[in-house]
């Protein structure tokens, strides 16, 4: 029961990680995908595993999800239905969305439709939830990304995210309110745009190391180029294999 938990810690983390592989990144230069299944194992056994089938139209475009795991078979159609209320400036760049007649966000553009700032609330208190600044180098090429995290109606925590010319999150800090450095990951992705290692350091409070992680991924390929294996491995351990179904049109 010890390992199982351990393995479940790990996974959450890997999980909420935002470099996380995503289950359908696919060669640009590949044939379009029809369909993809995804199923992920851990090393304590079959009541982990968790399986999620992913159907494309035509176009190459996401359709919809099926999640097979601990609450049976959910499906979910994509695009997702937006349907909050939306109020846009007279010029089109301030863009602000109400769920139940409250506010839920707020989205400001420039003017070469590259998002600026969005701000997010909790509808039931009113309070602001987030707001996340970017940055570019050049229009539609983000730079950075700045995320203020509310709790209470104070900032709780800072993060700052590093994005290279490619969109690859290569950097990730988060701060307390105070700019004290909590904790730092670096993460490195190979030539076809996969993560293959992230190293996260974790700070005290007088700014020693106090904990260093390393994540890495190992994959294998089809003869299109698209990853069919991916084993994670967590400071050298392994603790997933997930593996890929690609059907092409």
């Amino acid at each position: 029961m010890k390992n199982i938990l351990i393995f479940t810690a790990i996974l959450i983390v890997f999980s909420c990680s935002v470099w996380a592989q995503d289950p359908t990144f696919v060669n640009p230069k590949a044939p379009k995908v029809k369909q993809i299944t995804s199923t992920m194992r851990v090393p304590t056994g079959n009541d982990m595993n968790q399986q999620q089938i992913f159907y494309f139209n035509s176009n190459g475009e996401l359709d919809s999800i099926s999640t097979i795991g601990f609450g049976g078979r959910h499906t979910t159609p994509y695009p997702i239905p937006d349907t909050k209320e939306h109020h846009k400036s007279s010029n089109g760049l301030i863009d602000t969305a109400f769920a139940g007649g409250k506010i839920y966000e707020i989205t400001i553009y420039d003017p070469d439709g590259d998002k600026e700032e969005n701000h997010t609330f909790n509808t039931h208190t009113g309070q602001l939830s987030s707001s996340i600044y970017m940055v570019y180098r050049k229009p539609h090429s983000l730079s950075m990304e700045k995320t203020f995290v509310f709790r209470n109606g104070k900032v709780f925590n800072i993060y700052y995210f590093t994005i290279n010319k490619k969109g690859q999150y290569v950097k990730q800090e988060v701060y307390t309110p105070d700019e004290r450095l909590i904790t730092l990951t670096k993460n490195k992705f190979n030539s076809k745009g996969l993560q293959t290692k992230s190293i996260r350091t974790q700070y005290d409070d007088n700014g020693a190391v106090e904990s260093r992680y390393t994540q890495e991924s190992r994959y294998t390929y089809d003869k299109e180029g698209n990853w069919i294996s991916m084993e994670s491995y967590y400071n050298g351990k392994l603790v997933s294999t997930t593996t890929r179904e690609i059907i092409y049109w």
